[in-house]
This record gives C-alpha cells, structure tokens and sequence, in this order.
C-alpha cells in the first residue's frame, strides 16, 4: 500500500482494495461471530456501529475547538503586539493591569478550548480502544443472563 502514491493511475484503485479488504474481513469475522454467539452479534455489532458516529462527531468537533483555539490566540496576540507596541502610552497612562486583564481573559477562554479538546480527545481515544472490549463484555453478560434464565426455567 505504501507504494500507492504519486501519479499511478491505479492509485484510487489500490485505496479502494485496501479498503474493501478491511471491509471483508469485518463482515467474515460478523458473520463467524453470529455463527458461534447467534443472535447475540447483534448487541457486539449495535456497540460497534454506535461508536463509529461518536467518533465521527468527536473529530467534527476537534476541528471546531481548533479554529476556536486559534481565533482566540490570534486575539490574545493582537493584543499582546499593541501593547508592546504602545507601551510607553500604556506606562504613561498606568494601564498595565487593564491590558494585563484583558489579555488574560483571552488567553483563559483559550486555555478553557483547549481542556475541551483535550477531553473530546481522550474520550475519544477510550472509546476507540475500549469499544470491542465493552461490546465483548456485554454479549458475554447478556448470553450469561439468558442462559441462566433459561436454566431456571427448565429447573
């Protein structure tokens, strides 16, 4: 696949391959699983598929945060550039504390987008990690429940 790129016109068919590869693999290994857990593949499937969305919508919003973090920097250094700029107005006029202030609360409401980023990503990369290990848990606790229900009827 590395060898994929440039010019080649077989390039978008070679991308196309490798994905239908991964997307083969996937549905062999939903079909084996329904064949050995039956109608239990649907809870494992239903976990995978509701957090292919959560993730799509986690990276929608990075992007977001990112332009949010920028504008805010952009602002904050703005400001920071006037008042090297007109600093001997700013010491003539005592207003450190005023542009000391004002700079500040740009760079807290930057600081605030980053924390938000920085949580959407972690999320993010616990559930990408975690989701198959969690869907597993779940077939294997509701097949569990309804194997032990199923028991206490025959008994």
């Amino acid at each position: 696949y590395s060898g994929c790129s440039g010019p080649d016109p077989n390039h978008r068919y070679a991308i196309t391959k490798h994905y239908m590869s991964r997307l083969t693999f996937i549905l062999v290994a939903i079909i084996l699983l329904a064949i050995y857990v039956s109608f239990y593949v649907v809870i494992t499937v239903g976990i995978l598929i509701i957090t292919l969305p959560l993730a799509a919508l986690l990276g929608k919003r990075f992007g977001i945060y990112r332009g949010q973090i920028q504008a805010q920097g952009d602002k904050r250094l703005k400001l920071t550039n006037e008042l090297l700029q007109g600093i001997r107005i700013v010491k003539y006029y005592a207003w450190e504390q005023a542009f000391q202030a004002n700079i500040e609360s740009y760079r807290d409401k930057e600081l605030g987008r980053v924390k938000a980023l920085s949580m959407d990503r972690s999320t993010l990369i616990f559930m990408m990690q975690n989701a198959t290990t969690v869907a597993l848990g779940v077939t294997l606790v509701s097949s569990s429940v309804v194997y032990w229900v199923l028991m206490q009827r025959r008994y």
